[in-house]
């Protein structure tokens, strides 16, 4: 595949503030969104949205339950239920040195800066790991490992290496130094598709041949994939990835590089490569609420995801090497709000405005797909868009004001 460069109009600018952003007519439109959520019996708790059509074109279809979207990085909740479907299993450990099962990890170098060499040229100053790095590492964002796509040091090291600027395409696109020693401090990065790939090696299969037989079959879940135009029933029921300009319009031209991708790219990443609907995903979010009555893990095993992995909210804000990470990782609906992070996601370490309570799981893809499992509320929720840029705040409000509508319903029934 011809190596390009695909970050253009893909990362978030200044962090959101919802309190205060006046937006002006054209940005407050947004394309199709279904907003969604459902008790631990599957009912929903208010009637679900689905509102506007699949794309900008005036043939298009209407937003529905049954239209597929990119999940981005909400497809890393279902690699952390697989990854500890792994652990239970006894395949690996959570504290273990992960260079067991990934060799790349061992003797793995930090960057701490850079070097002029000959010709004005610079080049990377690296030294040893003090630390190794764990499976709990991975699945926290403490391990070291930072994305490029958010992170300027990662892509400056791409035009050391010769790398195009894009997300990893293969485990040797992805081995990049550590940003810290793992455990130390903590950064939003790559370490899911890494766990992805453990799982890949842990079962001798590819990830979406796993999810198929130990996620979605069990579910039913149908829409759910990887490689969506592979399937002409699935690829027929695409939603466009609407982008919107500077000037706050949407623009018809879809994004599709993240399509082309799918046809093209061999590995499957467990950090942002699935395609689903909202009744396949809010289905998945479902099995949280279950208790041992889940058919995908275990009831403990669901209580170590969601224990917080960090000493505090506090030890999160003041040792992440970019703050802006923690936002993008799913505390998106409030920035500035007290997180933990548990075992593939944020955890609110407040109650939130809302009603979502302290304890609750929330996420986000960069295609602006938002969910969020609130335990003792015993409610899960989604509102899924596809469009850019990530945490667009005419899409957040919408999540805010659902999940506002939600926790009213909730306290009157």
């Amino acid at each position: 595949m011809a190596t390009t460069n695909t970050f253009d109009n893909t990362t978030p600018g200044a962090l959101i503030d919802h309190e205060t952003d006046a937006l002006s007519e054209p940005q407050k439109s947004l394309p199709g969104a279904i907003c969604w959520a459902v008790n631990g019996s599957g009912s929903p708790v208010v009637p679900t949205e689905c509102m506007g059509q699949r794309s900008l074109q005036l043939d298009a279809a209407p937003m529905d339950k049954d239209t597929v979207l990119f999940l981005a990085s909400s497809t890393k909740l279902v690699t952390a239920v697989a990854v500890m479907q792994c652990v239970e299993r006894g395949l690996v450990n959570l504290d273990e040195p992960i260079s067991n099962h990934l060799p790349e990890f061992k003797d793995y170098d930090v960057i701490d800066g850079w070097t002029e060499i000959d010709g004005g040229k610079e080049e990377p100053i690296l030294r040893k790991a003090e630390t190794t790095v764990t499976l709990r590492h991975l699945l926290n964002h403490t391990s070291g490992i930072s994305a490029s796509i958010f992170d300027p040091v990662y892509r400056k090291f791409n035009v050391w290496k010769g790398w195009p600027q894009r997300n990893p395409t293969s485990p040797e696109t992805m081995t990049f130094p550590l940003r810290f020693d793992p455990g130390k401090k903590w950064m939003y990065g790559f370490g899911i598709d890494w766990v992805g790939i453990l799982v890949t090696r842990l079962n001798k299969c590819t990830l979406g041949e796993y999810f198929q037989k130990n996620i979605f079959d069990p579910l039913q879940m149908k829409s759910t994939t990887f490689r969506p135009t592979r399937n002409p029933e699935i690829r027929e029921r695409l939603a466009s990835i609407i982008p919107r300009d500077e000037q706050g319009n949407l623009q018809p031209k879809p994004v599709e590089i993240w399509l082309k991708e799918s046809e093209q790219v061999a590995m499957e990443s467990g950090g942002y490569g699935l395609y689903s609907t909202a009744s396949d995903y809010i289905r998945f979010l479902q099995t949280f609420l279950m208790g041992a009555e889940n058919p995908l893990l275990k009831k403990e095993t669901v209580e170590e995801m969601f224990k917080p992995q960090l000493e505090s909210a506090q030890w999160m804000r003041e040792n992440a090497v970019d703050p802006k990470g923690i936002a993008i990782s799913g505390n998106i609906m409030f920035p500035d709000a007290a997180v933990n992070h548990g075992l593939g996601f944020i955890i609110k370490d407040e109650d939130s405005s809302t009603g979502c309570k302290r304890g609750a799981a929330e996420g986000g893809g960069l295609t602006n797909t938002y969910w969020w499992i609130d335990r003792s509320s015993g409610v899960a929720g989604l509102v899924f868009l596809n469009m850019l840029p990530y945490m667009d705040t005419a899409a957040v409000n919408l999540w805010i004001d659902y999940q506002t509508k939600v926790y009213k319903a909730l306290a009157t029934s």
